[in-house]
């Protein structure tokens, strides 16, 4: 799925919905610290198995090919700015317009990743991460359904 992207080295922090319907955010996501990309990944039943069928994979540009890091069994719910809901695509609630979002709640200047996950009657479920610099990996925070 990321094979395409060719990330340069001043790569600011975009975003992409693939020909599947995928979200993709890649970029400099924690400063300067690499290139890295947050991706939903669609498994088919044949593949699914014990993970479901939707992932949140967490992946790391080493200069020459992407490289998976962490993979999270997270169903990942959004629809697009301007998304009503109708017979063949209902919500009892409107979910989040992405996927992903970053924002820096510690103050630190480095963000935290927020995934927008599934949606219940009342709620939609989100997930906190926290980007560890020095092992170079996400970690989740915590969960909520709000």
């Amino acid at each position: 799925m990321l094979e395409p992207l060719k990330p340069e080295l001043n790569t600011k922090v975009s975003s992409l919905v693939t020909k599947e319907g995928r979200f993709v955010l890649y970029g400099h996501l924690f400063g300067k610290s690499g290139i890295d990309a947050l991706v939903e990944i669609a498994m088919d039943s044949q593949e699914a198995g014990a993970w479901g069928d939707q992932l949140v994979g967490f992946a790391r540009y080493n200069g020459t090919r992407w490289e998976l890091r962490e993979l999270w069994d997270i169903p990942t719910v959004w629809r697009p700015e301007g998304w009503k809901a109708g017979d063949d695509d209902y919500l009892p609630i409107t979910p989040a317009k992405r996927p992903f979002k970053l924002a820096d709640l510690s103050g630190d200047g480095v963000p935290e990743v927020v995934v927008a996950g599934e949606v219940g009657k009342y709620y939609q479920a989100h997930y906190l991460f926290r980007f560890q610099s020095k092992e170079q990996r996400l970690v989740l925070v915590a969960s909520a359904m709000a």
